[in-house]
């Protein structure tokens, strides 16, 4: 009362609008305090509007004067605020209210998570623009107008407050495994969600949806429905719920499997071959159709020697729905191809025939070989091996590749069997005799026993020389020829026989000769008193050799040729020929008479063996001429008083293989004719 002290106020409540509820409390007046400005109201009705009549001390207030004015109690608040949870959406939430009837003209205002209020005359409202699967707190109040005519005035009631959510985002739905009877699915959250429903019934069915029994956690993110039929179709419906606030359904269509039975509704069956081995690629399936008589799936083209692994899987005739598992398997292998086998002449010998193989890709597991009549089989360790034979024969002999399967019963499939001829080596040829000469060597050998149906090879190389070249010879004497003299040869000689050499060790030490000169000399008889005998052997293998020491002048020696190579090495056939030694000139020679037209020398033999004659010419003759004896007389052709010089030299007729006449050295002397007697002229008188 604007702060004036009173001793009392009174007020008093004269109606109520509307008059129909709105009550008079009893009693109808109501006294403050003493010197108290506020007079507390009791029993009044809320959202009503009420006359006051105001009696006091204050400015001429009293009972006989009192001040009348509207008064207005607060509403009620809303009721029953909740979500109209068949409005769930992801970015909105409608909410609704009861309204407020105990007053009339009633408005609303709404404040969400403590924001601005929003004005409502409805009893709901939605909110817009919101994130899905969150949590909003919303504020509802009601306003109460009055005092009108004259001053109006708001009355605002107390709040009524809930927490309210946005539904979430339509989840992902998948197919994770599928059996004949359940079906697994994946569920992919794409917003927040407390609960889910998973509702399925088969495609195209009017039936009502069936809800999955347990539904899926919160959490999970999969989920099997069991009880279903082969090969049918049914739809998925997966509601996501965030907190009662259900969103949008994932769905799916997914098909279950056909069961590998004769019971099942399978449409056809879908066989494929396959292996573990990268060596034995898999070929294209085949299809067995329900429809078919003979139900019986046929591959071609499959890798030989392989192990495969037969799948069958079931196709339904609904969607050409395919078994993701394999509903039955089998084991069973291809025969594998047998090597080729080859002779391995390594291993071979006269009494055993050695072969080899080379595995092909893919491997088999083991190999035989066996006689032709399937008898003495034995398994081959390797890919090598030897078969025994008779010496000299040649025998057939069956190989063939074995794969055993990894099936329950190890079955072995066997290969092609292959036809391989095993020959013995033929025995080794002897050489019994070398012939040889300086470029040629002559051997002997027998043929073999029984005769050899082949051929025989020898290889004949100086030693140090590769490649050693073979040669065909023929039984039982052949030779080779253009070969270096005095050189050390190796040889191997073989036997062939059905394209199989013999074994032939190498021999060495077969030399061609070279030419050694061993001189025996015997003197020429009976020229001269000597008759010497000498032996000597060349210091070095060449061709020629000079004999200089120990022989005589003049004397006719026979020498004998023997081809050797080095001391201690075989001596060949001995030949002889004849070689002399030039005899020794004259000795003394002297002047024994002259003339003024002649002159005549003599000498002595020399004191060597006697040579056979003697020549001598003048320094001015053209030709020699044979001398008488030990003397020599010129007398034609010279001038008196006249020096002349005359050369005479010994003579010896050798019966060698040279010359047949051999002459010394000749010596010289000077000589002088004689002057003409002097001629005496006298004249005589007449």
């Amino acid at each position: 009362m604007g702060g004036t002290t009173f001793a009392t106020i009174e007020a008093i409540i004269g109606s109520g609008s509307p008059s129909s509820r709105c009550e008079i409390p009893t009693p109808e007046t109501f006294t403050s305090a003493a010197n108290s400005a506020d007079v507390d109201l009791t029993g009044l009705s809320q959202g009503c509007e009420y006359t006051l009549s105001l009696v006091g001390q204050c400015q001429g207030l009293d009972s006989t004067n009192p001040r009348t004015f509207k008064y207005c109690t607060q509403p009620d608040p809303p009721a029953n605020l909740v979500q109209d949870q068949t409005a769930c959406a992801v970015d909105s939430i409608k909410m609704t209210w009861t309204s407020v009837t105990s007053t009339p003209a009633v408005t609303y205002k709404v404040s969400m998570n403590g924001g601005a209020t929003k004005p409502q005359t409805s009893p709901y409202i939605t909110a817009n623009t919101l994130t899905a699967s969150t949590n909003y707190t919303f504020d509802l109040y009601a306003e109460f107008t009055c005092g009108t005519p004259g001053p109006a005035e708001t009355r605002t009631s107390v709040a009524s407050s809930n927490e309210f959510v946005t539904a979430p985002i339509a989840p992902t739905i998948t197919e994770s495994a599928t059996t004949i009877n359940s079906i697994d699915v994946d569920i992919a959250p794409t917003t927040a969600a407390t609960e889910w429903d998973l509702r399925y019934r088969i495609t195209g069915s009017a039936a009502a949806w069936t809800p999955a029994s347990p539904q899926p956690a919160a959490a999970d993110t999969t989920d099997s429905i069991a009880s279903l039929t082969s090969c049918t179709s049914y739809d998925f419906e997966l509601y996501p719920i965030y907190h009662g606030c259900q969103g949008q359904a994932g769905t799916a269509t997914i098909i279950t499997i056909e069961g590998f039975s004769t019971t099942n509704n399978w449409d056809e069956i879908v066989v494929s071959a396959k292996s573990s081995d990268p060596n034995c690629p898999a070929t294209p399936s085949d299809t067995v159709l329900r429809s078919d008589a003979t139900k019986e799936a046929i591959f071609s083209g499959l890798e030989s020697g392989c192990i495969w692994e037969l799948e069958f899987v079931a196709e339904c005739d609904t969607g050409s729905k395919l078994s993701p598992t394999v509903h039955s398997t089998k084991t069973f292998c291809t025969n594998p191809v047998t090597p080729v086998l080859t002779q391995d002449v390594s291993t071979t010998t006269e009494t055993a025939g050695g072969f080899t193989f080379t595995e092909n890709t893919p491997a088999a597991t083991k190999y035989f070989i066996e006689n032709t009549d399937t008898t003495n089989s034995v398994q081959v360790t390797g890919t090598a091996g030897v078969r025994t034979l008779v010496a000299r024969t040649c025998q057939d002999f069956h190989f063939y590749a074995v794969l055993t399967c990894t099936d329950a019963a190890a079955t072995d499939y066997k290969g092609n069997v292959e036809v391989i001829n095993l020959c013995p080596r033929p025995p080794v040829p002897t050489i019994s005799a070398f012939t040889r000469s300086t470029d040629n060597l002559t051997f002997t050998f027998a043929d073999l026993t029984p005769a050899n149906t082949g051929t025989f090879e020898i290889c004949l190389e100086a030693v140090g020389t590769t490649p050693c070249v073979n040669r065909t010879v023929t039984p039982t004497s052949d030779s080779v020829d253009s070969l270096a003299a005095c050189t050390e040869h190796y040889y191997h000689l073989y036997a062939i026989e059905n394209s199989i050499y013999s074994d032939s060790p190498a021999v060495t030490g077969i030399y061609t000769y070279r030419r050694y000169h061993l001189a025996n000399g015997r003197s020429k008889l009976p020229i001269g008193s000597r008759s010497p005998n000498h032996s000597d052997r060349s210091p070095a293998p060449v061709s020629d050799v000079l004999f200089n020491t120990g022989l005589s002048a003049g004397c006719e020696y026979t020498v004998d040729l023997v081809a050797a190579c080095g001391a201690g090495s075989a001596v060949g056939a001995s030949t002889s020929v004849k070689h002399c030694t030039l005899p020794d000139p004259p000795i003394n020679l002297v002047q024994t008479s002259c003339t003024s037209t002649s002159f005549k020398v003599g000498w002595d033999d020399p004191a060597s063996a006697n040579p056979d004659g003697y020549e001598a010419k003048l320094t001015t003759d053209a030709t020699w001429t044979a001398a008488l004896a030990n003397e020599y007389e010129v007398t034609s052709g010279l001038t008196s008083g006249s020096s002349y010089v005359l050369s005479v030299r010994s003579v010896l007729n050798c019966a060698n293989n040279d010359a047949d006449t051999l002459y010394s050295t000749a010596v010289t002397i000077t000589v002088t004719t004689g002057a003409h007697s002097p001629i005496l002229v006298v004249d005589l008188p007449l």
